[in-house]
């Protein structure tokens, strides 16, 4: 990922590393139990910047906001069932959009969305309300584009968020249906150029 202040970061199983491309500099960022305001944990699964530059890290324990001032990071983690706290430390997919949300696809809690100016968790999971429920609570991609918000899920098929209608709608593979999905397992979402909306599965 580049943030844009001339540094690239690279997440990987044992920890993040920023390479400043001026300095030539590398540092290792770890998690060590000892100091709080370490990462969360080593395996770090997702990066993005958020609207006004912050850098983001998604691990298998939790989210992370890199504070440059003190080169650390404050943890925005948790394991409940509150607003204050991710349904779920294990992320998937991290999205950052224009509004000051950061979108986090989860193992089993489904999509959580952090607000950055209100500080708290919401959410889309397997077992919400009909109209808002998720076909499976693993998530694996994420794109968002204004009102709408598909999610790639690991055995549920793509789901699509209408902020509009307040409706999930999930497509699902059907053997029975040659334009269905080509399968359930979808790994990855891009729009391109010329507006189509590719799934990998």
């Amino acid at each position: 990922c580049n943030d844009g202040k001339g540094n690239f970061w690279v997440g990987t199983l044992m920890g993040l590393f920023r390479y400043n491309e001026r300095s030539a500099q590398t540092i290792h960022y770890q998690h060590n139990p000892d100091v709080p305001n370490s990462l969360s944990h080593n395996t770090v699964t997702a990066i993005c910047p958020d609207f006004q530059g912050n850098l983001l890290v998604g691990t298998l324990g939790g989210l992370n906001q890199y504070l440059p001032a003190q080169n650390a990071f404050q943890r925005l983690s948790g394991n409940g069932q509150n607003q204050t706290q991710l349904n779920n430390e294990f992320i998937s997919a991290l999205l950052c959009d224009h509004f000051g949300n950061v979108w986090i696809g989860t193992d089993k809690g489904g999509v959580n969305k952090y607000n950055l100016f209100q500080k708290k968790f919401s959410a889309f999971t397997h077992n919400g309300a009909p109209n808002t429920r998720l076909s499976h609570p693993t998530v694996n991609s994420i794109l968002v584009e204004d009102a709408q918000l598909w999610i790639g899920t690991a055995g549920g098929g793509l789901n699509h968020w209408d902020a509009k209608t307040q409706r999930m709608t999930a497509f699902r593979h059907n053997p029975h249906q040659e334009k269905s999905l080509s399968g359930d397992f979808v790994s990855s979402l891009l729009r391109d150029r010329q507006g189509h909306l590719w799934v990998a599965t």
